[in-house]
């Protein structure tokens, strides 16, 4: 069943609308990227981490055709201001391709240019923040007790009552590390 869905967080009332031609399959794919820590949506991802899956709800607020799930999603965004969406445009990204010439034309650009050392190592570094960042529990564990514990390359830095307290932790370790990232 094709349709637009909202996904509400019943603590605050802030939601996320989407749509999608499967809406059973979409609601599974939100959760299980929520609860693998890699939703594309940093904004769901870090309420999602605060509040709880049981404080989380997916609902389908319209079903319709495939050819109207744009304009239903425009109309609703507009209408609604959901709080979560990154996007307040309804596109989709299905079909969306870099042409083979493109291609070419960027590959031909970066080819033979001549990278520094300090590029190669900004470059790098950036790529190991960019992957940190965009996981906001990459290296936290919830243990057993109900407890956080942060485990960076096999060195336990503890274990924390509160998530927020485990995340800082966290977060201080790869500033120091890197020189004042993330």
């Amino acid at each position: 069943m094709s349709g637009i869905y909202k996904i509400v967080n019943l603590t605050r009332g802030d939601f996320y609308v989407g749509s999608t031609i499967n809406l059973r399959k979409r609601m599974a794919r939100h959760f299980s990227d929520l609860k693998y820590q890699r939703h594309y949506n940093i904004h769901l991802q870090r309420a999602f981490n605060k509040y709880g899956k049981d404080n989380f709800k997916f609902e389908p607020l319209i079903f319709c055709n495939v050819e109207n799930l744009e304009l239903y999603e425009q109309i609703i965004i507009d209408g609604l201001c959901p709080t979560y969406n990154i996007r307040k445009d309804a596109t989709s990204n299905i079909g969306l391709h870099i042409s083979d010439e493109e291609k070419i034309r960027i590959g031909n650009f970066f080819r033979g240019k001549k990278l520094s050392k300090q590029h190669i190592i900004n470059r790098d570094t950036s790529r190991t923040l960019s992957n940190i960042e965009n996981n906001p529990m990459a290296n936290i564990q919830m243990i057993s007790s109900g407890k956080y514990r942060v485990l960076i390359s096999q060195k336990h830095l503890g274990c924390f009552t509160y998530l927020e307290d485990a995340q800082l932790v966290r977060t201080s370790y790869f500033s120091r590390k890197f020189g004042g990232g993330l």
